[in-house]
């Protein structure tokens, strides 16, 4: 999982309030007005169910000064346009308008737009956020160290199940008509989500394919684009019984299945279903049939054949006989 390069990002700052480097974006005195945004697109639909990493150098604020540290939305913007779109969650830095607390909110910018916050009297200075989605919950853990052992506080509150194109940081309050600054350094971000896995390709047997044995070793290609293990199952189409499982296979192998005891000369249908634990995907259905039956008591041909033949004794007396039998016969006096 690398850092973000912030470099590759989309800038929008109209009056120049941040600098970005490789893996830092340098906040200097944005204003709640300003409609400052950095963001990047990671493709339709990606950030779904989502751990992300990033550290923050919460400094000088001025009392009811804000900025936006992370948030996750279909169309970039400063926090109360996402707010009246009802579009996406995120992190921010805020300062009391009171000036006696320092807060580090987590909000949901969808329905109800619910929030949750860790407060400190003083400068909250330099912090790791861990921020994670699972379904329609959300939350940040917040660290005092870097290897993220000594755990601060945990935020924590619920969404829409939407899943979202950009990640937002650096990002304004836009309220034009507030001029409260705020300064602080965002970097390291680190961004993850989970894609559903790959459809399983290079079926074996092959669809259609005939003289397939009765114990058949069925075969499948199978992998995921985060990498990590996949639970994969073979499935008779017929009934959607499970004939095979393989739980805990590497991304990029080729998975076997034994399906015993089949019938002769009969048509087969199955399938293959690959779970990454949240996504699955199945494969097209393939059908095969077995060998022809054997010949166990083959069918002896029978020869019949019939004659006829005369019999004469020494002393010229003549006989006659049509045979009916293979072997026996009974002669009697020619009259």
């Amino acid at each position: 999982m690398a850092i973000e390069d912030f470099t590759t990002y989309t800038e929008i700052d109209v009056n120049n309030r941040i600098t970005l480097t490789a893996n830092k974006l340098d906040v200097d005195a944005l204003q709640r007005k300003d409609t400052t945004i950095v963001y990047k697109s990671f493709g339709a639909g990606f950030l779904g169910d989502i751990t992300h990493y990033v550290t923050v150098n919460c400094q000088a604020c001025n009392q009811g000064g804000l900025c936006g540290i992370h948030s996750v939305c279909s169309n970039p913007a400063p926090r109360l346009d996402l707010l009246a779109a009802d579009d996406g969650w995120g992190t921010w830095y805020y300062r009391s308008t009171t000036g006696t607390n320092y807060r580090i909110y987590l909000q949901d910018f969808t329905g109800v737009s619910s929030a949750d916050s860790y407060n400190q009297t003083s400068v909250i200075g330099i912090k790791w956020l861990t921020i994670e989605r699972s379904g329609n919950n959300i939350s940040c853990k917040i660290y005092d160290d870097s290897s993220r052992t000594i755990l601060r506080d945990t935020l924590a509150t619920t969404t829409s199940a939407n899943s979202y194109e950009y990640v937002n940081c650096g990002y304004a309050d836009g309220n034009p008509a507030d001029s409260r600054t705020v300064w602080c350094e965002i970097y390291d971000l680190q961004v993850t989500s989970n894609q559903p896995p790959s459809q399983p390709t290079n079926l074996v047997p092959n669809n259609g394919q005939t003289g397939v044995s009765f114990d058949p070793t069925l075969q499948a290609d199978v992998s995921d684009p985060d990498g990590g293990t996949i639970d994969v199952y073979f499935y008779d189409a017929s009934d959607d019984s499970l004939i095979c499982t393989s739980l805990g296979v590497a991304s990029g192998t080729t998975v076997n299945c034994i399906w015993n005891n089949l019938d002769c000369d009969r048509e087969y249908s199955w399938y293959v279903v690959v779970d990454d634990g949240e996504f699955t995907i199945s494969s097209p259905t393939f059908t095969f049939r077995t060998n022809l039956c054997p010949l166990n008591n083959p069918v002896k041909e029978k020869i019949d054949y019939r004659y006829k033949y005369k019999v004469v004794d020494s002393e010229g007396t003549k006989y006659k006989e049509a045979q009916k039998d293979r072997y026996k016969y009974k002669a009697k006096k020619q009259e």
